[in-house]
């Protein structure tokens, strides 16, 4: 082990950071793709747009959870 660097504490911000992130754009895919309506209709259905609107949510509490945990240190 080094003296400078605790390598345990970089694997565990390096695999947190990793899920995350992963999870985060995957939500926000998620999202995206349920807002848009499937072809030959007019629009997205209720529950889709509310599913949506769901995904989107959780992303903006997870960054926002995120920045203040940055920010507090």
């Amino acid at each position: 082990m080094s003296t400078y660097i605790d390598f345990d504490a970089l694997w565990r911000v390096a695999v947190l950071s990793a899920a995350f992130g992963v999870s985060v754009v995957g939500l926000y895919a998620l999202g995206v793709a349920a807002s848009v309506a499937p072809e030959g209709t007019g629009s997205a259905s209720p529950l889709r747009r509310g599913v949506s609107y769901a995904c989107f949510t959780v992303c903006l509490v997870i960054i926002a959870i995120g920045v203040w945990v940055m920010l507090d240190k």
